[in-house]
């Protein structure tokens, strides 16, 4: 059985939400690296391993002080750099694993199912004036 990092498996992970379900991508492998080989097809993101979505967003460029991530990954000299970000996702679940004493990936999981929208707003138009209503 291959296991994430060759430390936690990706199918003792359960998922509450049956929307995600289908989505997350919980393959077993051991480093989160598929070498692009699903890029440029249709729908193939959701196949992808949601470990290996997580780095591959920490990889972008962008203004790093102010948003996510910081200038650490995300400056100009660091996209790129897979192994690095894969080295700190790793770091990052070990110091997960020791203070939740669980499955670092279930904790990834359930931030995404926390995280995802429980209702959708429409917008309404009556006599000109328009305003949001939940569905």
């Amino acid at each position: 059985m291959l296991k994430m990092f060759d430390k936690w498996a990706c199918n003792e992970v359960k998922v509450i939400d049956p929307g995600l379900a289908k989505y997350l991508g919980l393959e077993d492998m051991l480093i989160p690296h598929t070498f692009g080989v699903e890029s440029g097809k249709k729908y193939t993101k959701k196949s992808i391993n949601i470990v290996e979505r997580l780095v591959n967003k920490l990889m972008r460029t962008g203004q790093g002080k102010k948003k996510l991530g910081g200038k650490f990954i995300r400056g100009r000299g660091n996209p790129g750099n897979k192994l690095k970000v894969m080295k700190i996702v790793e770091n990052a679940f070990d110091t997960v694993e020791e203070r939740t004493k669980t499955n670092p990936i279930q904790q990834l999981v359930m931030a995404i199912q926390n995280s995802s929208p429980r209702e959708d707003v429409t917008r309404l138009k009556k006599g000109g004036v328009a305003y949001s209503e939940s569905v």
